[in-house]
C-alpha cells in the first residue's frame, strides 16, 4: 500500500478489504489509513446490523461492496439504508441484479454507483451508475476506459459495440479457474510473475481465443496492458 500510495501521483488509492469479522474489518480499515489510503473498499457481513459499527468507526470514506459470494444478499430497502450514510462514500455493486441496481439508483441518484461486473457496465450506466470497478481493467484498461467514456458521452452505438466486445473477452478469461485467463494475459506482455498452473489451461489457446475476438470488432483495438 505505501508503494501504491507514493507512485499514485495524486491518484486516490482504495485499499479492498475482505473482513471475518467487526473487529477485523475496523482493524484493517485502521491500517489502511496508517499506510495512506484514501478510501476503503469493504465487503458486507452476514448481518446487515454489524455494517452500522463499521460506518460509525472508520477514519476512512467506505465504498461499500456488495457480492453475494462474499456477503449475505440484503433486501433493497436495507442496502438503500446502509448506503444513507455519510462515511458511505460509494457503492460496487456485484449482484448482477439490474432491478435492485434501477431501485438503489432511483432512490439514490447523486450516489457514486460503481458496476462489479465488467460485462454489466454499460447496462449499469445506463441506469445511472458513474463507473466500474474492474478485473479486466487489469490486462485490458483502453477497454474499460473506451466504454466509461463512450458511456458518459452518451455515443449509444460504440458504447453498445464495446459492450458486446469486453463480454466476448470476458467469457474467454473466465473459461479457466483462479483467474488463469486474467494472469496469463498479463504474463504474456510482460506484467506479473511466476507460471500458471491450472488443469487444461493453454496459454497460446487463450491469446487465439482473444485474437478471434479482435477479428469480430475491427474498429475496436484490444490492445493489453503497456502496448
Amino acid at each position: 500500500m505505501h508503494i501504491a500510495v507514493e507512485e499514485s501521483m495524486g491518484v486516490p488509492v482504495w485499499q479492498g478489504v475482505l473482513p471475518m469479522s467487526t473487529d477485523d474489518a475496523l482493524t484493517k480499515i485502521d491500517n489502511a489509513y496508517k499506510r495512506g489510503a484514501h478510501a476503503v473498499i469493504v465487503s458486507g457481513p452476514r448481518n446487515p446490523s454489524k455494517w452500522h459499527t463499521d460506518r460509525e468507526h472508520s477514519p476512512l470514506p467506505i465504498i461499500v461492496y456488495d457480492e453475494p459470494k462474499l456477503s449475505a444478499r440484503f433486501p433493497t430497502d436495507v442496502v438503500v439504508d446502509l448506503l444513507r450514510h455519510p462515511s458511505v462514500a460509494g457503492y460496487k455493486d456485484s449482484t448482477k441484479d439490474l432491478i435492485h441496481a434501477s431501485l438503489v439508483l432511483s432512490k439514490l441518484p447523486h450516489l457514486a454507483y460503481y458496476s462489479g461486473s465488467d460485462g454489466l457496465t454499460w447496462p449499469l450506466m445506463a441506469l445511472g451508475a458513474c463507473g466500474v470497478i474492474s478485473l479486466l481493467v487489469d490486462p485490458f484498461p483502453t477497454l474499460l476506459r473506451e466504454l466509461v467514456d463512450n458511456a458518459r458521452a452518451f455515443h449509444v452505438s460504440m458504447a453498445r459495440t464495446l459492450h458486446h466486445c469486453i463480454v466476448e473477452i470476458r467469457q474467454v478469461l473466465t473459461r479457466w479457474p483462479n483467474q488463469a485467463g486474467y494472469k496469463s494475459v498479463l504474463q504474456a506482455y510482460g506484467v506479473g510473475q511466476g507460471s500458471v498452473v491450472t488443469q487444461g489451461f493453454e496459454p497460446s489457446q487463450l491469446l487465439a481465443d482473444i485474437q478471434r475476438v479482435q477479428t469480430r470488432f475491427p474498429a475496436i483495438a484490444i490492445r493489453p496492458f503497456g502496448t
